[in-house]
């Protein structure tokens, strides 16, 4: 209808025209098809901001949030040491973390990577959209395989699902969302645990790794960190819901 929903609501007697008719059944078809709204409507409240969506991504949820936050959390509380501080968000997807971050008043140089072409494009959308493209490099790869310099702050939201899970899910996750989003190997840690062994190599001290997580797997890859890192603090937070959400690794 091309108005505001406050337009909408001051004039409840204004009757659709032909087109948008045709154009809500069309809309209201692909729905009854179970087709995430987010797809449909082509975007997503993240962190006050409207990120671009589309089948590429995996659509932003509300407790990846608690990932930022944490990672907000860290970066105010660091001495003031006069530089940016680098910082990589692994698996952008839509770019949602990133762009988060890219928006706060926060000397930081950002680097966002994926190892999906189509995911790096509606990333680089994204950024273009908030005008932030000129804050973050956007690299298409797998992990952490690209660097070979110190980053004080990794971030991720990897594919954490088990292989063999994926059609228990809900139709509007396993028919539309990306399945490289959401399959993490046949215990669905391998990933984050192979992100972390290359951390080892490439945290600089002080520095930070942040990852949303499985609740359920919240203990094993709590207790392979401290085997990675064992001068390093290891704690879970919890999401809204009052489940291990959030993973952090914290270097000194």
């Amino acid at each position: 209808m091309s108005c505001s929903r406050e337009e909408y609501l001051a004039q409840p007697n204004r009757s659709l025209t032909y087109a948008q008719s045709t154009q809500l059944e069309e809309l209201t078809l692909r729905r009854c098809n179970k087709e995430p709204l987010a797809y449909i409507f082509e975007e997503r409240e993240f962190f006050n901001q409207r990120i671009i969506v589309n089948p590429s991504v995996l659509i932003p949820r509300p407790e990846t949030e608690s990932l930022v936050e944490q990672a907000l959390l860290w970066l105010k509380t660091q001495p003031k040491l006069g530089k940016e501080f680098i910082v990589t968000d692994v698996g952008t997807g839509s770019g949602c973390i990133a762009l988060s971050l890219a928006l706060q008043n926060i000397p930081i140089q950002l680097i966002a990577t994926d190892i999906s072409l189509p995911a790096i494009t509606v990333a680089r959308t994204n950024f273009q959209k908030y005008q932030v493209s000129h804050n973050i490099e956007l690299i298409q790869s797998d992990l952490l395989s690209p660097f070979s310099f110190p980053l004080d702050l990794i971030l991720g939201n990897l594919p954490y699902l088990p292989d063999d899970s994926i059609p228990t899910l809900e139709p509007e996750i396993r028919e539309h969302e990306p399945l490289i989003a959401l399959k993490g190997g046949p215990n669905g840690t391998e990933l984050n645990l192979k992100l972390l062994t290359q951390a080892t190599t490439l945290l600089n001290s002080p520095g930070a790794v942040i990852l949303e997580i499985d609740p359920e797997q919240g203990k094993i890859i709590a207790q392979t960190a401290k085997l990675l890192f064992p001068n390093g603090r290891i704690s879970l937070t919890k999401d809204l819901g009052g489940l291990d959400r959030v993973l952090i690794i914290e270097t000194f």
